[in-house]
């Protein structure tokens, strides 16, 4: 048995950069410096420049805590749950707020919940005109209050974003125990909340919450989300093979300059050699796939008229901007300024959510 296959094997669980970003967002709003935050919890402005990156699912729960600490505000969970907009959500809050009512985009998110963050699984229960909709871990283990609290403020706010009207449940459940201050809690579930429960869940009496219409809702755009809701769930799937994980891991590491298998193989708790023999046995190596990376992301960084080409090498682990430019070359077989020339790129700007 090799003991570093089965560690490697053992894949983090992760949560999209969109989510992460609206928690250092919502703190910013609170007085926290966002930068700061970022830092302390090792991510780069790289990492969280694509909605659809992905960031370790520890990273997000210890910046929970972080900012917890820092404004001493136990409700900064309902508070960023009320800040929340589609966005927050990656293409499955484009898809949800498409759709025709409430009760297809409650069905929607079980299905797609991943896209959005891996540690947790949504459930609907219906029994007569009861509704429960229910939320826990995976593995059923103990979880963040923000967390918690983040996810089912935002489902109030985003249902009454989105209808128009404001619904309150009939009953609401917290896994969490009592705390001092419910003051938040009642003024966003209403007064009948129980806490110490074994699931967390809100509860609805009247079957007609799911008939509740979206009010611009656009069946063609739900569509085209749904169909990018999909591809991203494949994406995830495919990150579980070696290639896909240890892209993911260069990612994360290029712009501080980590590009050598050793180095990604320390970063994963597992031997180069043990990377080296999986990456065959899937038709793949480290040069190939790292040139492949390196490639996609200049593409895509050489669009934003805000980074220099020397910003871009460096973001790619480059230490030079000459070296970076002969690697250009020789994928595209041009310089990485005609190529920007060529594509007409326009200045990043910040686009509401």
């Amino acid at each position: 048995m090799n003991s570093g296959h089965d560690a490697f094997l053992g894949k983090n669980r992760t949560v999209s950069a969109s989510f992460v970003e609206t928690i250092l967002v919502v703190a910013q709003a609170l007085g926290l410096s966002k930068e700061c935050l970022r830092k302390q919890a090792g991510l780069t402005k790289a990492s969280l420049q694509n909605p659809t990156n992905r960031v370790d699912e520890k990273i997000m729960l210890a910046l929970f805590d972080q900012v917890i600490v820092q404004s001493g505000n136990e409700d900064f969970g309902l508070i960023m749950g009320q800040q929340s907009r589609p966005g927050t959500y990656s293409a499955l809050g484009y898809a949800v707020m498409n759709c025709a009512n409430l009760g297809e985009a409650f069905q929607l998110v079980p299905r797609y919940e991943d896209v959005v963050m891996e540690i947790g699984r949504t459930q609907i229960e219906i029994e007569g005109t009861q509704i429960k909709l229910i939320w826990g871990t995976q593995d059923n283990t103990p979880c963040s209050r923000a967390l918690i609290d983040s996810i089912f403020s935002s489902w109030l706010f985003l249902a009454h974003w989105l209808s128009g009207k404001k619904t309150v449940p009939h009953k609401t459940q917290l896994t969490y125990p009592k705390p001092q201050d419910q003051t938040l809690h009642h003024q966003l579930f209403g007064k009948n909340i129980e806490f110490s429960c074994e699931q967390n869940a809100f509860i609805f009496v009247d079957p007609s919450v799911l008939e509740e219409k979206i009010l611009q809702a656009d069946t063609v755009m739900n569509k085209l989300m749904k169909q990018r809701v999909v591809e991203l769930k494949a994406q995830l799937k495919s990150d579980q093979t070696v290639t896909g994980r240890i892209t993911e891991v260069l990612r994360q590491t290029l712009p501080v300059g980590i590009s050598s298998l050793s180095e990604i193989a320390k970063k994963m708790n597992v031997s180069e050699r043990t990377l080296r023999r999986h990456l065959k046995e899937e038709g793949s190596n480290f040069q190939t796939l790292i040139s492949d990376l390196r490639c996609t992301l200049a593409c895509e960084y050489l669009k934003d008229l805000n980074l220099s080409i020397l910003d871009i090498a460096l973001l790619l682990g480059y230490s030079e901007h000459s070296s970076f430019t002969a690697a250009f070359k020789t994928w595209q077989g041009e310089t990485p300024m005609a190529y920007r020339k060529r594509d007409k790129p326009v200045t990043t700007q910040i686009r509401p959510t």
